[in-house]
């Protein structure tokens, strides 16, 4: 609904919680309400729109091009936050008996996931490097790279890991000891160098070959994955979900497990199927 419809027909917060007072109620904007938002406030408000003016959309495209996240993350984060803030004012009102009202806005759910690269740019004025790809702006080598086949990714953390996979991958040992290349920061002062380093060894490799040796060393890797390969990953994990004809399809587990057990989905309601028990809840 747009800004101030659910106020406008008789049901918004204000009213609600006046007519019962334990009632908790959720409100969620696109930039919140007029006293922080401005003229923001009665704006319509899209996943699209909040990812391009939260800025998110810069720091995952390429320079002068920003691209949309793959999912609806503004959608996403905004009911997570949501989802844990009626689970702490349920607590709340278990102590007290009163409920309350809670409002946030898609924006501010960015905001918040946006905190660090704010701080980077109020700091020095430039803010994380942007059009990155699979590619982290402040730790080298961290990073996808080409193979003969599929591109991998590395991720290297501390100069320990580093010193193996010059040693156990690249077969330069020599690298650690050279100083464009002896720390992080050196490395990402001079990330063009040691990346063509990196590209030659692993083009020269077959992918499977060089998983075998990331594995075997301990380099943290991951396998760059499209649909396809996401569908059959090992790690994800499937639960059956019945819809409405007694079919089942096999959707993907809600990501939290309870004494190792996966939970149980429900089945899919048919059109209409429970009408009458909601009219009988809320009569």
């Amino acid at each position: 609904m747009a800004p101030g419809a659910a106020d406008r027909a008789g049901f918004g917060s204000a009213a609600l919680r006046e007519k019962y007072p334990s009632l908790i109620t959720v409100d969620i904007s696109g930039y919140g309400h007029p006293e922080s938002a401005g003229l923001y406030w009665d704006m319509k408000a899209y996943d699209m729109l909040i990812q391009a003016e939260s800025g998110i959309s810069t720091l995952t495209g390429k320079p002068g091009w920003p691209t949309r996240v793959g999912v609806s993350v503004a959608d996403i984060a905004c009911g997570m936050f949501c989802h844990a803030s009626v689970l702490e004012a349920l607590l709340e009102r278990k102590r007290t008996g009163k409920g309350v009202s809670i409002d946030t806005s898609l924006f501010s759910a960015l905001a918040d996931w946006m905190s660090v690269p704010l701080m980077h740019w109020e700091a020095d004025g430039k803010g994380p490097s942007i059009g990155n790809g699979l590619r982290h702006p402040s730790v080298q080598p961290y990073a996808a790279y080409e193979t003969q086949g599929a591109p991998v990714l590395i991720s290297i953390q501390n100069e320990r890991e580093f010193a193996s996979l010059c040693e156990k991958v690249l077969e330069r040992p020599d690298l650690p000891k050279d100083e464009k290349f002896c720390s992080n920061v050196a490395r990402c002062s001079n990330s063009a160098a040691l990346d063509e380093i990196i590209k030659a060894s692993f083009l020269s490799m077959d992918r499977t070959a060089l998983i075998d040796k990331l594995r075997t060393h301990r380099i943290a890797y991951g396998e760059v994955n499209d649909m396809e390969g996401f569908s059959k990953h090992p790690a994800l994990t499937r639960v059956p979900v019945e819809l409405p004809d007694g079919s089942k399809v096999q959707a993907v587990a809600p990501p939290a497990q309870f004494d190792g057990k996966p939970a149980q989905l429900r089945p899919v309601p048919g059109y209409a199927q429970h009408d009458e028990q909601i009219r009988k809840e809320f009569a």
